[in-house]
């Protein structure tokens, strides 16, 4: 009988079930798992394992077909709404997704897939585009006061020297539909305005890609989408941490999204204001 292995990924720990075990086991790898199993088996995990690291990604699963294991995923988007039915009222722990991505998997219904690699061209857009939205974000300078008067005490981010000139070159705040306001804005009255972590995002985003449906792949922006810098900025920082988060929806906030993308792609703003 072959042996099947339900798992849950995240960076540095992997929350292992074994066939019908109802304690999991954790490893620090995938690798590490692979090193424990003597027999050809079926591993089955959420669709963005490794999402972080391509090369990494790419490896693994070159090591399951070449020591005859099965590589199966299951849509992450599947997850939240599974754990709610089947454990509700229990606090989200990844010991209790892996057991939640066994069900998925055996349900019969889900199509489970053979995991993929974006093509190399996409790979490595995200790859600099990440390193250049890591960089502005980590780049940090004395802030100058507003009278010319020397430096603040603060810091200013190159990020945030980007999104101060994006911003100066989008429509004015104030003239934007309620809905846009509150999706890709702050209306907190000390800082009423443009989010200053969602604009420098779509911005670079923009700049790695061809068109709108590769810069929504690249940001990952449905629910099931692959993790990274920009979906964090836009995603949990954007839609997430929203200052009045029940208001719009995730289709208004999409929308937002795509007007603030199709009013950026076109600026050639990097190479003036952020030295490289």
């Amino acid at each position: 009988m072959t042996d099947t292995y339900y798992f849950d990924w995240s960076a540095g720990k992997i929350n292992v079930l074994k066939n019908d075990a109802e304690d999991d086991v954790i490893y620090q790898t995938l690798d590490q798992l692979l090193d424990e199993i003597q027999e050809p088996s079926v591993l089955i995990g959420e669709a963005t394992f490794e999402s972080f690291n391509l090369e990494k990604r790419a490896a693994f699963m070159e090591r399951c077909e070449r020591e005859g294991h099965i590589l199966l995923s299951t849509p992450n988007r599947l997850t939240r709404r599974r754990r709610e039915a089947l454990f509700p009222g229990i606090e989200k722990s990844d010991s209790v997704d892996v057991k939640v991505i066994r069900d998925i998997a055996r349900d019969g219904v889900t199509h489970l897939k053979v995991p993929h690699i974006s093509d190399q061209c996409t790979a490595d857009r995200t790859k600099t585009g990440t390193k250049e939205l890591v960089r502005l974000r980590s780049t940090r300078h004395l802030k100058p006061k507003k009278n010319g008067d020397g430096y603040c005490k603060s810091l200013i981010s190159d990020k945030e020297i980007l999104a101060e000139e994006i911003i100066s070159h989008l429509p004015e705040f104030s003239t934007l539909s309620l809905k846009t306001k509150l999706a890709i804005g702050s209306m907190q009255k000390a800082n009423y305005g443009y989010n200053k972590v969602i604009v420098p995002a779509v911005y670079v985003a923009s700049q790695h890609t061809d068109n709108r449906e590769d810069f929504e792949r690249l940001i990952g922006l449905y629910h099931h989408g692959y993790p990274s810098v920009f979906r964090s900025d836009i995603m949990h920082w954007g839609w997430h941490r929203r200052d009045v988060p029940d208001i719009i929806t995730l289709t208004d906030y999409r929308y937002a999204i795509r007007w603030l993308y199709h009013n950026v792609k076109d600026l050639d703003l990097r190479a003036r204001v952020i030295p490289a």
